[in-house]
């Protein structure tokens, strides 16, 4: 259970003690945020004492690692990087460039919540057999007997929380080959941001080095179900193998005296964890019976009175369909229809489903020869995946957790978002009194399982905000962020941002809610003016869809 009791009792002060998982014998720990947070504590120099949480107690969060310092718990490692950072006077690791900030802080978003989320679904799929063996965790687990029923009900219940959480935050519902490319794609990128820089820092490491390592290290060092990904790190993108290698030798076996398990275990902990459920069941069966050849229709939720779509996934695909001037009919979905995948949007397409807003996207640009429509440029295609993980994969669950936390998402039950849809009178107020119940169940355990939910308001607010100044300086004073024209990356900030700002704010909501909205139309207002200029180009029926509330209005002028 997580707990806010002090592990350590007798504590030093101005001294770190990091609970985290248990050594194994291939990496210091399976846990790729614990590896990142140690490796940053060593760069930092700071004095630390490691205590294994023996699987048994977790952070007041339900996080691990997690720190406590001076009598107090610290939880999440990017948070606690920040506080020790303030603490120990280590803001100086960290580049004070705000447009170098932005691409860390993008970079950090594609490997922490894109790329380690599509392994995790990867290793969900195919059976993650390694952590329950003598090399990982399987030794601590007892003996004979014991040990056998102790790793057969801990591997039962393991698969059913791994594919629960990957479900939830959405990389699961992918197939082994499809995230076999998100990952490589990711790799891909991070490599050309590296380049022949010894670090990502440039000549000495800083919070991203040991981010990157973190996750890169324990793709490399724990055996992987798709072997062809580790050779990409080693062989295909052989400047990430060396910056694994340079970090390892510098801040790992230096600091253990070449001894990878030397530990020092000291207490306990444990968590539960809810796994997704679907509210709809999943279907392959084709919408459209009598299609058109090279038409695609576009199955997404109804309209509201807002904006075209409370779903951001939906208005990005929408805006880049309109974007690429693609023929396609929308199809209301109900709230009954979802995908093979249990996903909306889904599109149909020449009699076959396809489904994911980004897989439809790279599908369709191959039908449709649009591949003109994004840079050919190799680090131009890496700044591009970067930031789109870091909008769609960071900061759009930082406001959903906070819409889950707040009341935020009441909006789609009144009659201004999807609430007219529920029939009248009692039948009305039994429906949404069910749904509301049970539509927050479900979006707090997808947020906490994606991770944002175990977050505060305070936190998540100051998550949000410092997502939105990256893209802000990323967008700087450009038309687009593909330029003087518009790009995929322009769909999806698009559709993520308009929903931010075009979402009412709930009454008696935090100021902390108000003020993200505020960042946008004033602080940052390049973003405001990006959300108009896209808004006015490519959505002139705007105020027509959200007023008649009419699927299929005419969107190209004459």
């Amino acid at each position: 259970m997580p707990s806010t009791a002090l592990l350590k009792r007798d504590w030093q002060k101005q001294h770190v003690y990091m609970v985290q998982y248990p050594r194994c014998r291939t990496l210091p720990n399976l846990s790729p945020w614990s590896l990142k947070l140690e490796t940053w504590l060593r760069m930092a120099d700071i004095p630390f004492t490691n205590i294994s949480n023996e699987f048994k107690r977790f952070s007041s969060k339900g996080q691990v690692p997690f720190v406590e310092l001076n009598g107090r718990q610290i939880a999440d490692s990017n948070i606690i990087i920040e506080t020790l950072k303030q603490d120990f006077g280590k803001a100086d690791m960290d580049s004070s460039d705000p447009k170098q900030q932005s691409l860390n802080r993008a970079f950090s978003a594609l490997a922490e919540d894109h790329f380690t989320w599509a392994m995790f679904a990867m290793r969900s799929k195919t059976g993650d057999n390694f952590v329950m063996s003598d090399d990982g965790w399987g030794r601590y687990h007892g003996t004979g007997l014991k040990r056998r029923f102790t790793q057969f009900m801990m591997k039962r219940m393991d698969k059913k929380f791994g594919m629960g959480r990957a479900m939830a935050q959405g990389m699961g519902r992918h197939s082994a080959d499809e995230l076999h490319e998100i990952a490589k794609e990711a790799l891909k990128s991070i490599c050309i941001f590296l380049g022949d820089k010894p670090y990502f820092g440039g000549d000495r490491p800083s919070t991203i080095d040991a981010t990157m390592f973190g996750h890169l290290a324990s793709l490399v060092y724990r055996p992987t179900p798709n072997g062809l990904l580790t050779k990409y790190v080693k062989e295909t993108y052989p400047n990430l193998g060396q910056f694994i290698e340079r970090v390892k030798e510098k801040y790992i076996l230096a600091g253990l005296g070449g001894n990878l398990f030397q530990y020092e275990h000291e207490c306990p902990s444990q968590e539960g964890m809810n796994h997704h459920l679907y509210l709809f069941m999943p279907s392959t069966a084709l919408l459209k019976r009598d299609w058109q050849k090279q038409h695609v229709y576009l199955v997404q939720y109804p309209r509201c009175r807002t904006l075209p779509n409370l779903s951001p996934w939906s208005l990005k695909l929408e805006t880049w369909l309109r974007m690429a001037d693609i023929p396609f009919t929308n199809i209301n979905n109900e709230f009954k229809n979802m995908s093979s995948k249990g996903q909306v949007p889904f599109v149909e397409l020449n009699g076959r489903q396809i489904a994911d807003s980004n897989i439809i996207i790279e599908t369709l640009k191959q039908d449709f020869g649009k591949n003109d429509m994004d840079p050919s440029d190799p680090k131009q295609q890496s700044l591009d995946r970067a930031f789109s993980a870091l909008a769609e994969d960071h900061l759009t669950w930082a406001m959903f957790a906070m819409r889950s936390k707040t009341g935020g998402f009441n909006f789609a039950l009144s009659d201004d978002g999807w609430g007219r849809y529920h029939g009248t009178g009692l039948k009305r107020r039994f429906t949404q009194f069910m749904i509301k119940r049970m539509g927050k169940k479900l979006v707090t355990d997808r947020a906490n399982a994606q991770g944002m939910g175990k977050h505060s308001p305070d936190e998540l607010h100051e998550i949000a905000k410092e997502a939105l100044k990256s893209i802000c300086i990323f967008l700087g004073d450009k038309p687009y962020f593909g330029g003087d024209r518009p790009t995929t990356l322009d769909a999806t900030m698009f559709g993520h941002l308009a929903s931010l700002v075009y979402i009412p704010t709930p009454n008696g909501a935090p100021s902390q809610f108000q003020l993200l909205t505020k960042y946008v139309k004033e602080t940052y207002p390049n973003l405001g003016q990006f959300i108009e200029r896209v808004k006015e180009k490519y959505w002139p029926d705007w105020e027509e869809t959200c007023s008649t509330m009419n699927m299929n209005t005419h969107h190209k002028k004459e």
